[in-house]
């Protein structure tokens, strides 16, 4: 899970560069700019959200320090 929850960063932090790029290329205002990242991130949000939600067994957890140690 970590690897596929990094590859989602990954390519979320890259697919901004393109978004501001074309918000430059066009002259957007900066309402319009500020509410297009808005959106971008907020379905990047919604997507890695629901991959978390739905993988929750793939989530690695510490193991307790009161049990038994096993050998």
């Amino acid at each position: 899970m970590v690897r596929a929850l990094t590859i989602r960063f990954v390519v979320m932090a890259i697919g901004i560069v393109p978004l501001m790029r074309y918000l430059t290329a066009v002259d957007a205002s900066y309402g319009v700019a500020l509410a297009a990242v808005g959106v971008y991130s907020a379905i990047g949000a919604t997507i890695i959200g629901y991959y978390g939600a739905t993988h929750l067994d793939d989530i690695p957890v510490r193991p307790s320090r009161r049990g038994r140690r096993q050998t």
